[in-house]
């Protein structure tokens, strides 16, 4: 049988190819064969391709799930570790401080510190519902009565359970962050209310949390014109101009009139709405004289104020009196119906007005001088709003090394929030640089009427140069360029502190002071003449921040004398007739702006009063 089937397998000297060739078939079989073994070939390498793929795929989303989680913890522990209450003074209603306290609150979730903000795993945030982010000090109702009201009926009681309580409770629930205090111009002021203010600093500062008071502050002489224009705002014929005609038309002794008062901004910062009224004013004094030392009360019953309250509250009522016989003055067409000329007269005991006058003035720069020091409050311009506003989050290190570059994203929300929020007026753009379009007497009108509230301005142009100046490696926010990641977490997870407001050496515990003495020798030494808040602002931006540098320039330097005959109309005649006499010399015989002026002239409506006639 082998003989017989040998032949199959051989068929001659094949090899053993061949052998294998002939049980397979012809070469077309074999074609087919390999095609079909390359397919299973290629199947074989996709299926493992995507299995590992799919592997990748998976390692991939746990990774990014993994690093958003990372990120939602790193950004909720840089938020806990920045617990702070910012505490917002509004200065008056065009002062800028509803616009600051809207853009703070916008800041706050600008930089993730904002306490009722969470962060997800999923990388989005949402709100904590129930977390007080934002707390309002309760106004002060007209009939209420601090002796009577006793108890949980006592504003001591009302101020806890708005403030205090729920600020804590939420703190001690592990709710940590930026919290926002608003304290309005209808509430009493923070002077008045300093204890409260004080213990609540303590308790949060046991917490590791920080308490900071802002305050807005503004130009005063756009501000006095902000006040007119706000009282006018319903006139037909409202035109507003750098000369401001219509304002001296219509207000013979401005800047007096419209009930309008001396240093409105320091008012407000240190009593709130206390004095908004005589009434409210006489109300204020019997409880400072209840809550003095002499007549003490129960611990705990009541808030009482800081140190000097009850002389701050003396030297306004002093000064008030002085605004309200000009305007008896002006409205009776008696002459020295100015506020030079008032104070050029004597007092009842044969004393000098003015000298007392510029006591007054010297106590209340005191006053505000112990107060900022205490809360180390730091002051931001309505007029730059997003250097004051950086200069906080500098303090508070909320996302500090972001905004120090205009292009991050974070810097151009906060342009856009300050752009949301803000109201400006007519008076902004018009005294933004001088008042030389004004007659000379007004100038000096105007410069005296604002000489406090001038004095917190250059404090805050000193604490904004002082930012760009001083470079001090460990202030909070300070820039982390080449830290690890593990030295950032930390830093991150760490608590962190307010860091103090800057100024020059000693300044720090007599800036205002020493402001306050800037705007005196600046109004005696260059006659008032010029815009001297902004003239300050130039030499404090030159030195620096200092003020020791101005201040003895000034102290230096020989005064300007001033027109004799610009003395004589402003202690003897309205300001309107000082205009008047301005607006005559500048006249061209034969114009229409003359024959208005002879014909008003004719008609009494524009008689000079307390001029003689020349």
């Amino acid at each position: 049988r082998a003989d017989e089937h040998a032949p199959l397998l051989t068929r001659g000297r094949g090899s053993r190819l061949d052998n294998r060739l002939a049980l397979w078939g012809d070469n077309s079989n074999v074609k087919r064969a390999g095609f079909i073994a390359t397919l299973a070939l290629l199947g074989l390498v996709a299926l493992v391709v995507g299995r590992t793929s799919h592997v990748n795929q998976v390692n991939s989303l746990n990774l990014r799930r993994e690093s958003t989680e990372k990120l939602a913890r790193r950004n909720d522990a840089y938020r806990d570790a920045r617990c702070s209450v910012s505490w917002i003074v509004h200065t008056g209603a065009l002062s800028g401080g509803a616009a600051l306290e809207e853009t703070v609150r916008d800041l706050q979730r600008i930089a993730g510190v904002a306490a009722n903000k969470e962060w997800m795993p999923d990388g989005t945030t949402r709100i904590k519902y129930g977390v007080p982010q934002f707390l309002q000090v309760p106004s002060l109702p007209k009939d209420f009565d601090f002796a009577t009201e006793t108890g949980d009926g006592s504003f001591a009681a009302r101020l806890s359970r708005t403030i205090r309580e729920p600020l804590l409770r939420a703190i001690d629930a592990g709710h940590r962050g930026a919290f926002t205090v608003s304290h309005g111009v209808d509430a009493p002021g923070l002077l008045t209310m300093e204890t409260f203010v004080t213990n609540l600093r303590r308790d949060l500062d046991d917490r590791r949390c920080d308490l900071v008071v802002l305050a807005a502050v503004r130009d005063p002489a756009a501000h006095r014109v902000g006040e007119w224009i706000q009282s006018h705002r319903k006139d037909p014929d409202l035109f507003i101009d750098r000369e401001l005609t219509t304002v001296l038309r219509k207000t013979p002794g401005f800047p007096v009139g419209e009930g309008a008062v001396l240093f409105p901004q320091t008012r407000a910062l240190l009593f709130g709405a206390e004095l908004s009224s005589a009434d409210a004013t006489v109300a204020l004094r019997e409880r400072l004289v209840q809550m003095s030392d002499k007549n003490p009360i129960k611990p705990g019953d009541e808030i009482k104020p800081g140190v000097g309250a009850k002389e701050a509250l003396e030297a306004f009522q002093f000064v008030d009196g002085v605004v309200a016989e000009v305007e008896r003055r002006v409205a009776n067409d008696s002459p020295h119906a100015t506020l030079a000329g008032v104070l050029d007269a004597k007092d009842s005991r044969g004393g000098s007005l003015a000298a007392r006058f510029d006591l007054a003035k010297s106590l209340l720069a005191k006053i505000t001088q112990r107060f900022v020091n205490t809360f180390d409050v730091v002051l931001v311009t309505k007029s730059d709003e997003n250097e004051g506003l950086r200069r906080l989050a500098e303090k508070l290190d909320w996302r500090a090394e972001a905004l120090r570059d205009p292009a991050t994203e974070e810097s151009i929300a906060l342009a856009r929030s300050i752009a949301k929020n803000a109201s400006p007026d007519f008076a902004d753009g018009a005294f933004r640089r001088d008042l030389s379009s004004l007659p000379f007497e007004t100038r000096r009108a105007v410069n005296r009427w604002g000489e406090l509230d001038g004095a917190l301005f250059v404090v805050a142009e000193a604490q904004k140069e002082r930012l760009k100046t001083v470079q001090d490696t460990n202030r909070l926010g300070a820039a982390t360029d080449g830290a690890s990641e593990e030295e950032t977490a930390a830093r991150e997870a760490a608590t962190r502190r307010a860091s103090p407001v800057e100024l020059c050496g000693d300044a720090k515990r007599r800036g205002v002071t020493d402001a306050a003495e800037l705007v005196r020798l600046s109004f005696e030494k260059e006659g008032g003449l010029t815009h001297v808040a902004r003239d300050l602002q130039a030499r404090v931006k030159d030195g620096k921040g200092c003020l020791d540098g101005a201040l003895r320039f000034l102290r230096e330097t020989d005064a300007t004398p001033v027109p004799a005959e610009v003395v004589r109309a402003e202690r003897g005649g309205s300001y309107h007739a000082a205009a008047l006499v301005s607006m005559e010399a500048s006249m061209q015989p034969g114009t229409p702006r003359e024959e208005a002026y002879l014909t008003a002239l004719k008609n009494r409506a524009s008689a000079l009063r307390g001029v003689e006639a020349r």
